[in-house]
């Protein structure tokens, strides 16, 4: 009898526990951008980048170099992985690809650049 007791306790604390550390979809984000596109300019490996960053209220929704001076082969290989991970993460504190770090650090600090325009102040 103590045994069943305890196991109703038990299961019932970990459902309520379960519950309260949980989220429903009304539930939103607190807003931290205004919404838009915002562009701005960063140093890679071979000189400029420039890159188009389009938010929403709470979230990084696109990344696109509009130009560059970067050597394509290094450019072509860091692009898409960088950019992808921005995204993912919602934060430009991402891996640089080997073999191009400075582009990748290029693509990270302009899109850096472009967020604190974003920013709610």
């Amino acid at each position: 009898m103590k045994k069943r007791i305890i196991f109703v306790i038990v299961t019932l604390l970990f459902c309520l526990s379960y519950a309260c550390g949980t989220t429903t979809g009304s539930q939103k984000k607190a807003a931290i951008y205004k919404p838009g596109k915002y562009v701005a300019k960063a140093i890679g490996f071979a000189g400029g980048l420039k890159v188009e960053v389009t938010v929403n209220k709470t979230d990084i929704v696109k990344v696109k170099i509009i130009s560059h001076n970067e050597t394509p082969e290094y450019l072509e290989v860091c692009e898409k992985p960088v950019i992808e991970q921005i995204i993912k993460k919602q934060s430009t504190q991402v891996d640089v690809v080997a073999g191009a770090t400075m582009s990748s650090e290029g693509i990270m600090n302009a899109v850096n650049k472009a967020l604190k325009e974003a920013k709610i102040k």
